[in-house]
């Protein structure tokens, strides 16, 4: 990702180092605080369950079938 963000940096900034710098060290900051901050906000794993412990597997198979 590192090379990644300067290749953006040369890419979308004029040809001098400051302003690829610029943009470049932001931009890979960003994604390493996605990174850590990712675990802390994503869902637990009870709240991605179905509700009341559905077999979601059935529900889908019985919908397909037209029988809700």
């Amino acid at each position: 990702m590192f090379v990644g963000a300067f290749v953006v940096g040369a890419i979308f900034t004029p040809p001098d180092v400051v302003s690829q710098f610029m943009l470049a060290l932001p931009l890979w900051l960003l994604y390493e605080l996605g990174i850590v901050l990712a675990p802390m906000v994503g869902r637990s794993p009870v709240a991605s369950e179905a509700p009341g412990g559905g077999d979601l597997d059935k529900d889908l198979k019985r919908t397909e079938a037209g029988r809700e």
